[in-house]
């Protein structure tokens, strides 16, 4: 069996990932510091975090639990993989 390497979404892209959920709970643009709020995190640690691309993991699990997201997803794009990999599969009969 093939072997797929899972590459980590950058800070920077969950944070995209996370104001483009939580846009639907807010009227207007959605800021860094909406970001920050929903990590339970402060503006300031949010940018620091972005610059030194540390990932909060405890904060981004919380936040998939309460929001019902596939913390995978959010942090690995797992999912789009996993399907494209049962796609060849079946597609190829390796089973």
């Amino acid at each position: 069996m093939r072997e797929i390497k899972y590459r980590r979404n950058s800070f920077r892209e969950i944070v995209e990932r996370i104001k483009d959920i939580i846009s639907n709970e807010i009227d207007g643009k959605v800021y860094d510091r909406h970001v920050a709020d929903v990590l339970k995190i402060s503006n300031s640690t949010l940018r620091i975090y972005k610059i030194k691309n540390i990932v909060p993991l405890e904060n981004i699990a919380y936040f998939c639990e309460k929001f019902n997201i596939s913390f995978d997803w959010l942090v690995y794009d797992k999912s789009f993989k996993i399907r494209k990999l049962r796609e060849d599969v079946y597609k190829n009969k390796h089973f």
